[in-house]
């Protein structure tokens, strides 16, 4: 994708807001599935990482503890994978997505997908980062690798107000772009409030702390709709002012 109208660092990173995502999630769905912008449904997220980013997805173990849940390589590299039989070192090609096997199974397949997008999300977002001699970004913890840990995906808030380390604004833009993707604005908003309309809910929003019932109700069918986590449904909701504390 080309970001170019976005400020860079001198180190080639992008300086991106928040409305940025919701700008380049739109850019990217609207090339690559404009069917998604116009429908609620869920993104094939799959197809959209293997036909049209030409991205590899494998499976495999690739922390002991599961605290890594994808990573993504932007050149060759080696990464230690562990199996029934104990660790080994796996060569991963340069645009291949892995996900760890702990995110197998029916039961976590809106966890999967929300990372697949994040991995998709750093591909599309920090593929362009160069040094002043062209060579591409190395990253943490492996030069040619990023591998997200579990508490760097879904998450509602970032350290606002503190300073972030230069990996932190990456898995940060990462799980705003994935969000975007799975859940755009504009259809996301109306599906939203169609549902908050059939529980009896005719105000633009939720309020925490009230209608209990109906506002589970809403979320768990926004999840529904466009297969993600409860949780990442209602992150979207909070950040586009569809839940609000009070009014």
């Amino acid at each position: 994708m080309n970001l170019g109208n976005y400020p860079q660092k001198s180190d080639g990173r992008y300086l991106l807001k928040k409305p940025d995502f919701e700008v380049i999630g739109q850019d990217v769905l609207n090339r690559f599935r404009p069917e998604n912008l116009i429908r609620p449904m869920p993104l094939d997220i799959d197809g959209m990482m293997y036909n049209d980013l030409n991205l590899d997805i494998l499976s495999m173990f690739i922390s002991q503890d599961g605290s890594l849940l994808g990573m993504i390589a932007f050149d060759d590299c080696e990464w230690e994978v562990y199996t029934g039989n104990g660790r080994r070192t796996q060569a991963i090609p340069m645009g291949t997505v892995v996900i760890d096997s702990s995110l197998s199974g029916p039961e976590q397949r809106p966890r999967c997908r929300f990372t697949k997008a994040h991995e998709a999300s750093h591909w599309i977002l920090h593929r362009s980062y160069h040094s002043p001699d062209k060579r591409t970004y190395n990253f943490r913890p492996a030069p040619e690798c990023i591998a997200c840990r579990q508490d760097n995906i879904e998450r509602y808030r970032w350290n606002y107000g503190l300073s972030r380390t230069e990996d932190e604004w990456a898995e940060w833009q990462a799980d705003s772009l994935a969000a975007v993707l799975l859940m755009p604005k504009e259809v996301f908003s109306e599906k939203a409030l169609s549902l908050m309309r059939s529980h009896g809910i005719y105000q633009s929003f939720l309020l925490i702390g009230e209608r209990l019932t109906e506002s589970r109700d809403v979320i768990d069918e926004l999840a529904k709709t466009f297969e993600v986590s409860r949780r990442a449904a209602q992150i979207r909701m909070l950040h586009l002012g569809l839940i609000r504390q009070s009014l």
